[in-house]
């Protein structure tokens, strides 16, 4: 992923499958967006949280953003739009924790932000082509159905099952 070279990957997105558990791992520079189904009142939900590294051996787990209902099918039908080139940038924003996942416009592409009030923890460059394998991505997470986590997820959690795949 060399800068300037036109059509290039800013973002790996992955579907990543550990016995029973599978999750969205979405990869850029510096930072690891990871979205774990888990069930919910509502039928499902999705757990955004991202780990930045600090150096080769350390990293910092940002706190999670749940998703679900109508908010987790508005991301995926959004994130779909912007693929095929309509659809307008967009935030979903938690009202009790203050937390935010925001797709917004950047340049040629797009920006996938994770934050809290005016902080932003991760950013993720990203192309429309990566918006669309991250929405069908989602799909295939929550169709294969929520996984059995402790929740809520420390930080120790968060190293245990998601460390290697950061």
């Amino acid at each position: 992923m060399l800068k300037g070279f036109a059509g290039a990957e800013l973002a790996r997105v992955a579907v990543v499958r550990t016995g029973k558990l599978a999750f969205v791992k979405v990869s850029g520079r510096g930072s690891t967006l990871f979205a774990v189904p888990v069930p919910s009142a509502r039928g499902a939900a999705i757990l955004l949280f991202a780990a930045k590294v600090r150096s080769r051996k350390s990293r910092w787990w940002t706190p999670t953003l749940a998703l679900a209902g109508s908010p987790l099918r508005s991301l995926i039908e959004r994130l779909e739009a912007l693929a095929e080139g309509g659809g307008r940038a967009f935030t979903f924003r938690s009202r009790k924790s203050g937390l935010f996942v925001s797709v917004r416009r950047r340049g040629s592409g797009y920006a996938l932000l994770l934050g809290k009030g005016e902080k932003v923890y991760a950013a993720i460059e990203a192309k429309g082509g990566d918006l669309a394998k991250l929405a069908s991505a989602l799909r295939e997470v929550l169709e294969r159905g929520p996984a059995e986590l402790p929740l809520p997820l420390t930080w120790r959690d968060k190293e245990r099952v998601f460390g290697p795949h950061a």
